[in-house]
């Protein structure tokens, strides 16, 4: 078997028709890892994509990393990781849940291409869940270009088929999603709390850390009873790094440290990855970043600006996936100054002290890296002394190690997990809801380059409604204009001025349900000119322009007195006029409005009848 496998991948490597003379990339595998290593430019280092996971394929997994390496040569890096957890959530796991191994192109089902397209579509009980329609072409797209690549390689691998017209009969665009409010909600809170904790903690010892640092010694005994004299002491002992419970316990003068002085120790003396996630997940809120442009934040993203005197925290990062330049479109966001003990510069100055005694320990730009940590020992990593990794993802293009992070924050909790997307759903939200369902706003602050991501990816089913109510109220506006000819015409009215009430100048408390006479319940009251008669009737918020609106109505009340003759105009606007007259003009005639009325410029208001 080992010996087909090294003559497939041999064949692959051989066969160089399609990509030129020269390849751009490196396939290396060993007992307990594959990876892929694409050339990059000049003198930087290898751009490396983990492909560990895709040995549970079979023997064959070295040649479908060759032909990811054809398929995606061109890509973008962070597209390339993208493309490789795909296939990881796709095809790898439906191999695993069928139990199929692949160890060359005899092991190929016949129906590989229709079971897997069934199996991402849902009509296979054994998917756990129901994938969006975006998903599906999402892992079905990746998993096309790899078997296209086979094709080229080897008409052996020929034997995969693909299915003409995958998604014929589907939309394109998913289902509204479903933002799990009191699972966001929980997990937040948490996260809120444990900010507030760990700055109380840690904030007010950081300086005396610092100091006792600088003056001590290696080889002093150590005393518990001063924690920054003892950090200090445990980290000149093992040169600048805190290392296991069990080595601190060795030191002369510990004897036995309980796990929670311990991990209290630990703390002052740097973060590990999981405890910057609190402070992660409410930057994100702030914010509206998403995962990645948050995980790359630097501190030169990070900076102070006075408009107009004030200060203001700008943090900058870009988002790989959406600009055509290489670093990506830019992506900002600005904080005002405040005091708030969640405020953003609060928190991000705390990041920047905690982290400020390890990154004299990190290499290269990992240093410049603003969630910056210290990798614990024990576990998974093997390695002992001074490890120092960040969020970006640097050391080994493991990009999925943050959510693994939140997974780990929850179940410590016992929540439901509820990570970064949950944010920017609900960042999402927010800003439909401040801006009225401004389709231009919302792509601008959730820094998207079409409006359809925003409509397609980040369209909750609470905005849906929203949206649906807003069209049904245009619809009830347009029909009431027509119906009134013309004289209730809300369209250009600015988005601040009120519009539920058929007279400007006046809100309204229930204009489906109107008592005047003649309206329709459930429909928009037409009955110009008969608010301030009418118990659901409101003076507009701004008392300045309702004073304007309301001297303008007592002119026509006049003017319709002398057009339709004094009986007619009795029964229809008599006791409009009056309380206009004595009650609602007096009401918002201070000296204040009077002043602000004089600037204010209107349109004349169209007669009565």
């Amino acid at each position: 078997m080992a010996g087909r496998r090294t003559a497939q991948l041999r064949h692959s490597v051989g066969v160089e028709d399609k990509v030129g003379t020269t390849k751009k990339w490196d396939v290396r595998e060993s007992a307990d890892r594959l990876e892929v290593a694409f050339k990059r430019a000049g003198f930087q280092p290898d751009n490396i994509v983990n492909l560990s996971r895709w040995k549970s394929i079979g023997a064959a997994a070295a040649v479908f990393a060759e032909a990811f390496c054809r398929a995606n040569k061109n890509s973008r890096e962070t597209s390339r990781c993208a493309a490789a957890n795909n296939i990881v959530s796709g095809l790898v796991q439906f191999l695993t849940v069928k139990r199929v191994k692949i160890n060359g192109p005899d092991d190929i089902p016949m129906d590989l291409g229709e079971s897997f397209l069934g199996y991402l579509k849902g009509r296979d009980a054994s998917l756990a869940v129901t994938l969006s329609v975006e998903t599906q072409r999402h892992y079905y797209g990746n998993f096309k270009k790899v078997v296209l690549a086979l094709h080229e390689m080897d008409p052996r691998w020929q034997v995969i088929r693909i299915p003409t017209k995958p998604f014929a009969g589907m939309p394109r665009k998913s289902k509204p999603k479903e933002l799990n409010r009191a699972a966001w909600a929980n997990v937040m809170k948490a996260a809120v709390e444990e900010c507030i904790s760990t700055m109380d903690e840690v904030w007010p010892l950081l300086d005396r850390v610092h100091c006792a640092i600088a003056q001590k010694n290696k080889g002093d005994a150590v005393s518990l009873s001063d924690p920054a004299h003892a950090i200090a002491q445990i980290l000149a002992n093992f040169d600048g790094h805190f290392p296991r419970q069990a080595e601190v316990r060795k030191l002369p003068g510990v004897g036995k440290i309980c796990e929670i002085e311990y991990f209290r120790l630990r703390r002052l003396a740097h973060p590990i990855g999981g405890d910057l996630i609190p402070f992660f997940l409410v930057l994100a809120l702030h914010s509206g970043f998403n995962e990645q442009p948050l995980r790359t934040l630097t501190l030169d993203g990070i900076s102070e600006h006075y408009p107009l005197g004030r200060k203001r925290i700008v943090i900058k990062s870009s988002k790989h996936r959406a600009g055509s330049s290489d670093p990506g479109a830019p992506q900002r966001a600005a904080f005002p100054a405040s005091d708030h003990p969640l405020a953003p510069e609060r928190l991000i100055s705390f990041v920047i002290a905690w982290t400020r005694r390890i990154r004299d320990y990190a290499d290269g730009e990992l240093a410049n890296d603003f969630f910056l940590h210290a990798v614990s020992e024990g576990g998974r990593n093997k390695r002992r002394g001074m490890h120092i990794d960040s969020y970006s993802a640097r050391t080994d293009d493991v990009n999925t190690r943050v959510t693994g992070y939140i997974t780990l924050f929850c179940k410590r909790r016992g929540l439901k997990y509820s990570g970064s997307r949950a944010n920017r759903l609900a960042f999402s939200e927010a800003v439909d809801g401040l801006t009225d369902g401004d389709a231009f706003e919302l792509r601008a602050m959730l820094g998207h380059r079409l409006l359809s991501t925003g409509q397609d990816s980040y369209q909750t089913t609470t905005m849906q409604r929203r949206q649906n109510e807003q069209l049904a109220g245009a619809m009830s506006a347009q029909e009431r204009w027509v119906t009134s000819n013309g004289k209730i015409d809300t369209r250009s009215t600015r988005s601040g001025r009120e519009r539920t009430a058929a007279t400007p100048g006046f809100s309204c408390a229930d204009p489906y349900q109107s008592p005047q006479p003649g309206q329709r319940p459930g429909k928009l009251c037409t009955s110009y000119g008969a608010c301030p008669a009418c118990p659901l009737a409101a003076a507009d918020s701004n008392q300045a322009y309702a004073l304007v609106r309301f001297l303008q109505l007592q002119e026509l009340y006049e003017e319709a007195r002398a057009e339709l003759g004094i009986e007619i105009w009795r029964r229809k606007f008599e006791d409009a006029y009056l309380t206009l007259r004595d009650s609602w003009i007096p009401r918002v005639s201070t000296a204040a409005n009077r002043a602000s009325a004089t600037m204010i410029m209107l349109t004349r208001l169209p007669g009565l009848e």
